[in-house]
């Protein structure tokens, strides 16, 4: 693990690595997250 600096962390947006956001997964892992095995 490293330690990093508050002020590397962007907050501008465009960080993202994804061409797209698949929707239907994000719902799944939502669900998921909310109702754990």
């Amino acid at each position: 693990m490293k330690t990093l600096p508050l002020e590397k962390i962007r907050l501008d947006g465009d960080t993202q690595p994804r061409a797209a956001i698949d929707q239907e997964v994000v719902d799944e892992y939502t669900f998921l997250y909310r109702h754990p095995p």
